[in-house]
């Protein structure tokens, strides 16, 4: 195989995920003036913190099959019998999944009394959860033609944004726009539950011991995926304790840096099929290392510079003191652009690419305990502050970077 061969896939993907990532960023900071506006910042923290809660439910309908699921495809890619073997027990281990987040979800809220008063907006919030069930990005991730899940996702994500703004009008209509959400959710299923039947010819029966297998196979992806999320999401979590439109605040500034953070998952996402069935992944991330390092650090500069533009620009009428937090928060947060840059492409993808995937699983619990123990001597020293919670996010970023690239250093 030529080498334009060989790149033309993975830059064909990176156009396909580009535009993905485009919408899921863009659409977000293009409707937040507008929810703002309409809900108000009480009410529009609240659809925020709900989702964020519903988060925590996705990762385990989602059970890191964009990382586990990826790579058993890409080696099962050449066998026809064997993807669709492998392809089928993974989609009925998500469908299993789904089932019981669900039922753990609806336990949650039942038990919680706080969600009595908003129920509607806390129980469509599991439209991430559907999301991450039926959607099968690690399927075309392996396969490595990304562009029909691709543009399944930007068709849903637009038909959501066009139901929200059609329905969300006045802070009584708050519950419609997880509503929204859910309706583009379940659209979107039956159309990517579809295609997966068509490319695999058929879906094959449930066989439990496969699906055990894979649940067996993948908990070491799950638990890393899991302990990043408690601490790259628990800001919007642990600031509702602030108050909600504190949590509106930092999610603007985390909306931003995710923004800033694309060209990197991008990469990463395009990459890793390839890093998963080379005989020398780190050959592979030398290549790329040098320039995802130079792009991120000038994003890094430009997003920490422009803060004090970009936030009047993307929430005009936002009030001073919510202005002010906004932009610092977004200051700090900017830090963490070229630092999981680093983390995802040069250590962490390659280590888990080298089946490393044990030593990232303790290396991500380190980090969750390193993230708590951080928020618990905030807590305890009085700082217990948004700043100060945004500064531990970073923290915890730069351990788990430190952690790994040690551990590959020293040859494993």
């Amino acid at each position: 195989m030529s080498w334009t061969d060989r790149v033309q896939p993975l830059w064909r993907n990176y156009g396909a995920l580009a535009a993905l990532r485009a919408v899921n960023v863009l659409l977000p900071l293009a409707l937040y003036p507008v929810l703002l506006h309409r809900l108000g910042p009480d009410l529009f923290g609240l659809v925020i913190f709900a989702q964020a809660v519903a988060t925590y439910f996705m990762m385990g309908a989602n059970y890191a099959t964009e990382i586990y699921g990826t790579r058993l495809i890409s080696r099962s890619k050449h066998d026809p019998a064997l993807l669709r073997r492998e392809a089928s027990q993974l989609w009925w281990m998500k469908l299993l999944l789904l089932a019981v987040v669900a039922a753990v979800f609806a336990g949650v809220l039942a038990l919680w009394p706080f969600t009595h008063d908003h129920l509607f907006v806390f129980a469509f919030s599991l439209h991430v959860v559907v999301y991450e069930a039926f959607f099968p990005v690690w399927f075309f991730q392996g396969v490595e033609d990304v562009a029909p899940s691709a543009t399944l996702n930007i068709a849903a994500k637009l038909l959501g944004a066009l139901l929200l703004l059609t329905w969300v009008v006045l802070p009584k209509d708050a519950w419609l726009v997880p509503s929204a959400y859910m309706a583009s959710a379940l659209a979107m299923a039956v159309v990517a539950t579809v295609m997966l039947f068509r490319r695999l010819g058929g879906i094959q029966a449930p066989r439990p011991r496969e699906i055990a297998r894979h649940l067996r196979e993948g908990w070491p992806f799950f638990v890393t995926n899991l302990s990043g999320m408690l601490y790259v999401n628990a800001n919007r979590v642990l600031i509702g304790a602030i108050g909600m439109a504190e949590v509106a605040y930092y999610d603007l500034a985390e909306k931003v840096v995710q923004l800033a953070k694309a060209p990197q998952q991008i990469l990463g996402l395009s990459l890793f099929p390839r890093l998963s069935s080379a005989q020398e992944p780190r050959s592979v991330v030398q290549r790329f290392a040098p320039y995802s390092l130079a792009v991120n650090s000038a994003l890094t500069l430009t997003v920490f510079a422009a803060a004090p533009w970009i936030v009047p620009l993307l929430s005009p009428g936002l009030p001073a003191e919510g202005e002010r937090m906004a932009e610092a928060v977004l200051q700090v947060l900017s830090l963490n652009i070229v630092v999981v840059g680093l983390n995802s492409i040069v250590v962490i993808q390659r280590a888990l690419a080298e089946d490393g995937e044990h030593a990232v699983m303790r290396f991500s619990l380190e980090s969750l305990g390193f993230y708590l123990l951080t928020v618990a001597a905030l807590y305890l020293g009085g700082r217990y502050e948004v700043i100060w919670l945004t500064g531990a996010a970073v923290l915890v970023e730069c351990y788990l970077l430190a952690r790994t690239y040690l551990y590959l250093r020293r040859g494993r």
